[in-house]
């Protein structure tokens, strides 16, 4: 019993440690999101898009495979009208906003999961947004 402790302990320190790994690209990526944001003229408010992304954590689509199971948000549609109609920055704040209340509270997801999930947040809104503006340019 002890060695599924330290077995727990090492997955936990390993989670935290790919947590802290996707908190520091993502913030890499935000820097050149920074970048770009100043040229970009917001056309919607990034609150009008707070509520699309809550809903597309809420409503998600459950894959069951024979030992497994896999949820597919459809977060792709909310930072598809962001990334055309709102300012880079505010759209990843919408983002954390909208899907972190629908993760914790919908999906009562501990704190942990939580920041793993808003730290892969940050890090696909930073790579879209510099996608975006790399195709765009």
């Amino acid at each position: 019993m002890a060695q599924v402790g330290a077995s727990g302990e090492r997955v936990g320190h390993r989670l935290r440690a790919y947590v802290a790994l996707l908190v520091l690209v993502g913030g890499a990526a935000m820097l050149g999101v920074r970048a770009v944001a100043e040229a970009h003229a917001p056309r919607l408010s990034a609150f009008a898009l707070v509520p699309l992304f809550a809903l597309s954590e809420v409503f998600v689509v459950h894959l069951h495979t024979r030992r497994s199971a896999h949820t597919i948000s459809l977060v792709e549609i909310p930072l598809v009208i962001g990334l055309l109609y709102v300012s880079p920055l505010p759209l990843v704040l919408a983002h954390l906003v909208g899907g972190g209340v629908a993760l914790a509270f919908h999906r009562g997801q501990r704190a942990v999961k939580l920041a793993f999930n808003l730290a892969s947040f940050v890090l696909q809104d930073g790579v879209a947004i510099l996608c975006f503006v790399a195709l765009a340019n």
